[in-house]
């Protein structure tokens, strides 16, 4: 993104914040615009990118006055219901998301009515058992936004309706869905949630390298700048080879014991789970859909890239990394990296920013990266989600084909205003001021959105396994310097078994799940 582009779209943020914090009486996204029914209209994002809807009029004629229960999480981050009353003009997310929920009750005409509950990834089963005795009782759930294993579980067992049924609603290819949420969790022609600017925890949880510009410019002997740094990702260079000639070149024995330890200083900090970032920004996955398949059992299967030579060297790389003297496995990297003020990076999910701002290095200056690519022929980054990300989706049980109209419009103006309402105010909280004033990192938090990849076998964590997550074994392995050949044979075995489970029933939801039929 260019710094014009920047500039342009700041511009454009400022306008439209002012608007809608002080929430008037727009209640059409599409500026007045009326369109016949059936139709849609065409609206522009602050990035310029042009975007359709369906005919919200239409859609506020019929429904008006609606309540649209929305069954949600405890999320890590607030995502839901802000109440007025919890206003200071402090708190940047929480005006954000106050104003995100005025505007689409305004612009559908509906109430929106949240009800939270207990989730996370020891909540799956639980949430499961809630949702099917709320069925059953009868009690209307329209939308359902959950932890993500959770609503991984929740696709599995038919409580989901896929969102491509009612398409004249939700446009996936709509700019505030990543571009590659329908390529990796479409199975056999069905999306069943939506994640993006619509998740507060999904833009504060997906991962990123952080760097600490005050090293970088304390060291000239490590012989890249900050704007060396940018220039790489801008031109599609900032690959693995690159990190490794940045973060292997940095370490100093602070604590003078020859030895490293806790409070030296490092090229880069991380830890066990979050080196998985690594695995995904390299363009591989652990779970693919063969969509192409007429074979039930092999619909959805571990991918070939769990066992490759390429994870194998991955792997053996990270290790060797982690275990020099310029790399530390430290549980507590973002603080430990917040506190001392002497490191050069750390890889973890972009909210962890904010350790630095609690600090007393909040003067600090940093920057942020996405995860770098494998090598420079890797077409794209890829920054995978953190678990804890918010996945929205119609619920199955309502069987009432206006409540699932109204679920499905509710998600796709949620994410259409979010755009605006939320997703700048996150990255204010985190840069602690506006696209404008942080241009190259503005670009690189951009890129971390547009790439979010949604690995199915992270999302179907407690469907492939009931207590050993896929993504943390090999993560685990290369943070330890364990040999991945040994390791990953039987671990795919285990999770061949869900993989087939999970082809069967995904297999038969297909042709069985349906919307419901409108009425007469």
């Amino acid at each position: 993104m260019k710094l014009t582009r920047i500039l342009s779209l700041a511009i454009v943020f400022t306008m439209i914040l002012s608007m809608l914090i002080a929430c008037g009486d727009k209640k059409d996204p599409v500026d007045g615009t009326t369109t016949p029914e059936g139709t849609t209209a065409e609206v522009t994002n602050p990035a310029g990118e042009v975007n359709t809807l369906f005919d919200t009029d239409a859609f506020i004629e019929k429904y008006e006055g609606e309540d649209v229960n929305i069954l949600c999480w405890d999320s890590e981050h607030r995502e839901f219901e802000v109440l007025k009353t919890e206003l200071s003009g402090s708190d940047p997310l929480l005006e954000g998301i106050y104003a995100r929920n005025v505007h689409v009750s305004e612009t559908l005409g509906v109430n929106l009515i949240f009800n939270e509950q207990d989730d996370d990834t020891n909540k799956a089963a639980s949430m499961l058992q809630y949702v099917e005795m709320q069925a059953d009782g009868g009690t209307p759930i329209d939308v359902i936004a959950l932890y993500s294993r959770t609503a991984g579980l929740l696709s599995q067992k038919g409580h989901l309706l896929p969102v491509n049924y009612y398409s004249d609603y939700i446009n996936l290819d709509n700019s505030w869905y990543p571009d590659a949420l329908v390529e990796e969790t479409n199975i056999r022609g069905n999306t069943y949630y939506v994640s993006g600017d619509i998740s507060t925890n999904l833009l504060y949880l997906t991962y990123g390298f952080v760097f600490n510009k005050d090293v970088l410019e304390a060291n000239p002997g490590i012989g890249i700048t900050p704007a060396d740094l940018y220039k790489l990702v801008e031109e599609q260079k900032w690959t693995l080879e690159e990190m490794y000639k940045l973060v292997g070149n940095y370490w100093v024995d602070y604590d003078e014991n020859g030895v490293k330890s806790l409070n030296d200083s490092f090229g880069l900090r991380s830890y066990n789970f979050h080196l998985d970032a690594f695995y995904v920004g390299s363009g591989m996955k652990y779970v693919v859909v063969d969509n192409a398949t007429t074979d039930p059992t092999k619909l959805i299967q571990i991918a070939g890239d769990y066992t490759s030579q390429k994870a194998i060297d991955l792997a053996d790389e990270l290790g060797e990394l982690m275990s020099s003297n310029y790399a530390y496995n430290d549980e507590n990297a973002p603080k430990t990296f917040a506190n001392t003020n002497r490191d050069l990076a750390f890889v973890s999910r972009v909210r962890d920013i904010q350790k630095i701002h609690d600090s007393e290095n909040n003067d600090m200056s940093y920057g942020v990266l996405p995860i770098p690519k494998y090598d420079i022929a890797q077409e794209d980054y890829k920054c995978v989600a953190g678990n804890p990300l918010t996945l929205w989706g119609i619920s199955a049980d309502s069987v009432d084909h206006d409540r699932e109209v109204m679920a499905a419009a509710v998600i796709e103006i949620s994410g259409y205003f979010a755009q605006t309402d939320t997703t700048e105010a996150i990255f204010e909280t985190l840069f602690k001021g506006r696209y404008s004033e942080h241009p190259e990192d503005a670009e690189s938090f951009d890129i971390i959105r547009r790439t979010t990849s949604f690995d199915i076998g992270r999302i179907f964590t407690k469907v492939l396994s009931t207590n050993m997550a896929i993504a943390d074994q090999w993560s685990s392995a290369a943070a330890k310097a364990q040999k991945w050949a040994t390791k990953c044979v039987g671990l795919k075995r285990m999770y061949d078994a869900g993989a087939l489970t999970a082809s069967k029933d995904f297999w038969n939801l297909a042709d069985t799940l349906k919307p419901t039929a409108p009425k007469n």
